[in-house]
């Protein structure tokens, strides 16, 4: 890497920005990518409880060693961007909470609406959600789409419900309670049916948070 930022920064010199494991970054490496002029990291977390990150995903990487990477590119000036994960094989709704809490720590300049898990043909997550008869029928096109899984520990209703407010959540700690309970309540069979009246309150601590800020006169 140091080979690679010297030459970049005598020879191109334009701002970049690059993806990282966080157990690839030290502080020799941070100082050589800030010589070289990159202004964002992004890194995947995928998770917050340690089971899903390592039982599950295998990612391979500790809560440590994620604190530690977003630490030392904080104080290098560096940006960075934090990728997540929800839906994962077995995962709850307070394990999604878990990855808002540790997004809170973190601190990241940017956190987007996290994708939903995808049991992709030829993988071992695949066959373990196939053996239990997890994988539906339901059509997807990325990332962004609902679940196609009908797992017992989470339905897709609230995974939907969850990704929408995933970025607002981990800024907003005081109202984690108030989105666990409206998950639990867009979840719910009979919310289709509910009068248009009652999901507009359901729906309305998102759309606040959703207003841009407006400017100090």
């Amino acid at each position: 890497m140091r080979e690679l930022c010297e030459r970049y920064a005598e020879k191109v010199k334009l701002p970049f920005r690059c993806n990282v494991r966080a157990d690839l970054l030290d502080k020799e490496s941070i100082s050589w990518l800030k010589k070289a002029n990159c202004h964002a990291i992004w890194i995947g977390v995928e998770a917050g409880n340690d089971r899903i990150r390592e039982q599950v995903l295998r990612k391979g990487l500790s809560r440590d060693q994620i604190l530690h990477a977003f630490e030392l590119a904080r104080n290098a000036g560096i940006k960075t961007r934090a990728f997540n994960m929800i839906g994962c094989p077995e995962e709850t709704k307070e394990d999604i909470i878990e990855t808002i809490r540790l997004n809170q720590k973190l601190t990241p300049d940017e956190i987007p609406v996290p994708t939903i898990f995808r049991p992709y043909p030829g993988t071992l997550l695949y066959e373990y959600c196939a053996q239990r008869g997890w994988i539906s029928n339901r059509p997807t096109q990325g990332y962004g789409n609902s679940s196609i899984l009908n797992q017992p520990s989470i339905s897709a209703r609230e995974l939907d419900y969850l990704q929408d407010v995933f970025p607002y959540a981990a800024r907003q700690i005081r109202m984690l309670p108030l989105f666990k309970m409206l998950a639990f309540m867009r979840a719910r069979r009979g919310y289709e049916h509910m009068p248009e009246g009652i999901k507009n309150i359901l729906r309305g601590p998102l759309n606040f948070l959703r207003q841009p800020t407006k400017p100090h006169a």
